[in-house]
């Protein structure tokens, strides 16, 4: 995909505050921090916007109420991300 100029990435709140998420999970959730949608949707802006084709495969985390990690692709090399790498590497 990259040589047609598109890019891939993966965007990863923790726990997001949305209104599918049950009543009773939030009560047994309360205490956890919970990323709300504008700051989804801010790490999606966030991943569309960067200019940098090297980003492809890139993870967004959102932890808690601190600022979105990007976590390059070379990074997500071990365990399950690496049996995960290895079956998008197979479809390309």
């Amino acid at each position: 995909m990259q040589g047609q100029g598109i890019r891939t990435g993966i965007i990863t709140p923790w726990f997001a505050d949305t209104a599918i998420l049950p009543t009773g999970t939030k009560f047994l959730l309360a205490g956890v921090p919970l990323a709300s949608v504008d700051r989804i949707v801010g790490a999606i802006a966030l991943a569309c916007t960067d200019p940098d084709m090297s980003t492809t495969g890139s993870m967004y985390s959102i932890p808690d109420h601190g600022t979105v990690i990007q976590i390059p692709r070379h990074e997500l090399s071990y365990g399950v991300y690496k049996a995960l790498s290895d079956r998008g590497d197979r479809i390309r």
